[in-house]
């Protein structure tokens, strides 16, 4: 009985593929339903090509990009300044959105602020602001871009800056300095009444700070 049963099981299949396939042959007698797959296929072949000529453009981007940045950083830390702005200047107009644009534009925007050209600085730190880079590098965005602010007597937009900081990087490492450069900026601003509560800030939360002789100073204590 048991054979009889597998026997029976084995043919039920059997019967159940070969009208499967015969229902498959009989739907591609008919040319338009033939068409209609070739069409799928030809469009899934399309779709697939298209994606790969798209990551590969896409990676091509990223190392022209990234084989710009390497010699314009090499250049930056040999304070070959002038050096790095040719190799990085057109990098956000060509490649806006490769993996290391917002390095370049960093760079770029260092680059500039060493040299004196505070509005080229500003302009690549504010596009570096908004772009994907490595963590380390994104407190000293905001601050060489509040630096370059400043030196344009800009002090609002520095104060600005500052605050946008202090929000962003809690945890930050030299946030006393951040309050320290911020309150400056209130008080050129004229703002000395905000000033002076920065300035109490750095007093109370880092006493041990090396900004807290120039608060007190500003505190007239």
């Amino acid at each position: 009985m048991k054979k009889e049963k597998e026997e029976f099981k084995k043919s039920m299949h059997t019967d159940g593929l070969v009208s499967f396939t015969a229902k498959v042959v009989e739907y591609f007698k008919d040319s338009a339903n033939t068409k209609k797959w070739l069409d799928i296929l030809f469009y899934v072949v399309i779709a697939g090509f298209a994606m790969y000529m798209l990551q590969n453009c896409r990676a091509n981007r990223d190392n022209t990009v990234r084989n710009k940045l390497g010699p314009a950083v090499y250049k930056y830390y040999n304070a070959d300044y002038a050096g790095v702005i040719p190799l990085l200047q057109d990098i956000d107009k060509d490649y806006p959105n490769t993996k290391f644009t917002g390095e370049a534009m960093y760079y770029l925007g260092e680059a500039n602020y060493r040299l004196g050209k505070f509005d080229a600085a500003i302009k690549a730190l504010e596009t570096a602001k908004k772009k994907s880079v490595p963590e380390i590098m994104k407190p000293s965005i905001y601050v060489t871009l509040a630096y370059s602010y400043e030196e344009l007597k800009d002090y609002n937009k520095a104060v600005a800056v500052y605050e946008e900081a202090l929000k962003k990087f809690k945890n930050f490492a030299s946030r006393d300095e951040l309050l320290s450069n911020q309150a400056r900026c209130l008080k050129l601003a004229g703002k000395t009444e905000e000033a002076m509560k920065r300035y109490e800030e750095i007093v109370n939360k880092y006493p041990t700070s090396p900004c807290v002789e120039n608060a007190k100073k500003n505190l007239g204590r």
